[in-house]
């Protein structure tokens, strides 16, 4: 017979402290999360690394602003030629020359462009971004489960340094062209790999702090281009490539490294979480959970 003591309906401030003395069903989640609730050094250290990558990443975006632009010129025979109102391409080619006396200042004088159109003028820019939205695309459809996220960001960051490298030898505009349109193609996912890279190796705590460290590098990476331009600005528009290009290949394949090897190791293909999304899909009947 039931105690006539214990009521036998429960009121609801008493199910909400049955409930809060009820212990916490023990995840996997869970446990991941509690391995990551401190921010160490390896972990920023990681942080920074992409965040180097990325300082990288924009300057390789906004260089065409250097490498792409119509350079300047000033009249050499004054009785034929204004700098004011004359038509460049109505001139001899005596009667005017490119400030600095360089014509590979930039890509259009190096190439001879001056008098085509602006579409030919501006078909690498364009290309880049071309190439940006197909990898998109792209690379999007990638599996993961096949090549994992580190791997696709060791191909992304090869392929776009190796091909900023090339860019130096390109001899017409239709090289420069197609390998500027590899370049966007190879930087395309490169954002989106790092920074979901980045969220899992940091708990949900730190995680909005973790992912501001590498916009902060992108930003500073496109301040710290305006300064390198000037220093170069009576320099080939390969040399400035080629500066970027030499310190972004080292750069990038540190930080790609490191990324790959500390904390898992690079034979770990990717992290507990994607492993147990791994397991969920072959195994969808196995849930584990622990409790106390």
């Amino acid at each position: 017979m039931a105690d006539q003591s214990e009521p036998l309906l429960l009121s609801a401030d008493d199910s909400d402290v049955d409930h809060k003395t009820r212990p916490e069903a023990l995840t996997f989640d869970n446990i991941v999360e509690q391995s990551l609730s401190d921010f160490g050094f390896w972990q920023l250290f990681q942080v920074i690394l992409v965040g180097v990558a990325l300082f990288f990443d924009a300057q390789q975006i906004f260089i065409t602003v250097y490498t792409d632009a119509y350079p300047t010129w000033h009249c050499l025979n004054h009785t034929i030629c204004d700098h004011s109102t004359s038509d460049i391409c109505r001139l001899p080619r005596l009667a005017w020359e490119w400030d600095g006396g360089s014509k590979d200042k930039t890509f259009i004088s190096d190439f001879g462009l001056e008098c085509s159109s602006s579409l030919l003028r501006g078909m690498p820019t364009s290309a880049f971004y071309i190439g940006g939205i197909v990898g998109g695309f792209v690379l999007a459809l990638i599996p993961d489960d096949s090549l994992g996220r580190k791997k696709l960001v060791l191909f992304s960051t090869f392929a776009m340094s190796i091909t900023s490298i090339s860019v130096i030898f390109s001899t017409n505009v239709w090289i420069y062209t197609t390998l500027k349109f590899i370049i966007g193609f190879s930087r395309s996912q490169t954002w989106s790999y790092a920074l979901v890279l980045i969220s899992e190796r940091v708990s949900t705590r730190w995680r909005p702090r973790a992912t501001m460290i590498p916009f902060t590098f992108f930003v500073l990476g496109f301040m710290s281009l305006s300064g390198i331009a000037f220093l170069a600005q009576h320099s080939s528009w390969r040399f400035l490539i080629h500066t970027h290009s030499s310190r972004n290949i080292l750069l990038r394949s540190s930080s790609t490294y490191s990324h790959s090897n500390h904390l898992g190791g690079f034979t770990c293909k990717e992290t507990t979480k994607k492993l147990l999304m791994f397991s969920k899909a072959c195994h969808p009947r196995t849930n584990p959970t622990w409790n106390h």
